[in-house]
């Protein structure tokens, strides 16, 4: 369905029915899928996203004993890394998700940017980003230049693997070059 282009019509059904669906019960797909129609209805729905995600902290809590910096439950990741990079590029508001700082350092990165600790910014965050979403990262000149930085010291070291290697080379010249 997000892979074709909606008519006016189709489109309006499919983001009722979605409005409908998460009212009733809050589903990630579902607000994925909403932010992919239309941002401005997503944007309504935050308090709805910040209680999903708060319970989904509680129970990583009751499960895994959660501190900062450890390992969260996949796919809780990966929806607290979408609606860290949502807030970073304006879908969703940076303030309303204030509360969940601390948790992971990614998501911290995508919600402070420029006033991010770069100190606790890990190069390898790069290498599964597509081109588009580092260049979306690295708008703001403060931001690019630490992350050049980083990138720099990083290949200077020489630890890394040889395709790594490779992939930090490519982001340099492609992405944060200019």
């Amino acid at each position: 369905m997000c892979g074709k282009i909606l008519n006016g019509f189709s489109r309006t059904c499919n983001i009722d029915w979605i409005e409908e669906e998460l009212k009733e019960k809050f589903q990630f797909s579902k607000f994925k899928l909403l932010v992919r129609l239309n941002t401005f209805v997503a944007k309504k729905y935050s308090p709805l996203l910040y209680k999903y995600l708060l319970d989904k902290v509680s129970k990583e809590i009751e499960n895994r004993q959660l501190r900062v910096g450890t390992n969260l439950e996949s796919s809780f990741q990966d929806e607290l890394l979408s609606v860290g990079y949502w807030c970073l590029i304006g879908v969703l508001k940076r303030n309303d998700f204030l509360g969940l700082k601390g948790i992971d350092p990614r998501f911290d990165f995508y919600l402070e940017g420029s006033k991010f600790d770069f100190n606790k910014f890990e190069v390898s965050w790069l290498l599964a980003l597509t081109h588009g979403t580092i260049k979306n990262i690295v708008k703001r000149p403060l931001v690019r230049k630490k992350i050049v930085e980083k990138v720099l010291l990083e290949l200077k070291r020489n630890n890394l693997k040889q395709h790594d290697r490779k992939r930090l080379i490519e982001i340099l010249s492609q992405d944060l070059s200019g």
